[in-house]
């Protein structure tokens, strides 16, 4: 923004220009956060194989990025797979209640 646009501004239309700013910046500081995330992995990934016991599994980098994976991960269920996750709670919370009762005497 020149000299000349600040002069002739509102202090509404400068706000704009702040706020622009402000949104630039924390694109930037994600963008540098997501970096760091992905060469941490790196170098774990690295040091963990490089310190592994022989015949340990060697631990690989992941295959897809940060984001791709978070909105596999939370993509919309259909009903059939509702319907599983709703089964598989009810079956964890019945094995849950029957070592509680197991253990508890009653």
């Amino acid at each position: 923004m020149s000299l000349k646009e600040i002069y002739h501004s509102t202090l509404v239309e400068l706000s704009f220009y702040d706020k622009a700013y402000e949104l630039k910046e924390e694109i930037n500081d994600t963008h540098s956060w997501l970096l760091g995330m992905y060469v941490y992995e790196a170098m774990t990934v690295v040091v963990s194989n490089a310190f592994a016991s022989k015949g340990a599994k060697p631990k690989t980098y992941r295959d897809k990025p940060i984001l791709a994976e978070y909105k596999d991960n939370n993509r919309e269920l259909t009903e059939e797979e509702k319907q599983e996750q709703i089964k598989a709670l009810f079956d964890n919370l019945s094995l849950m209640q029957k070592n509680f009762e197991r253990n508890n005497g009653d």
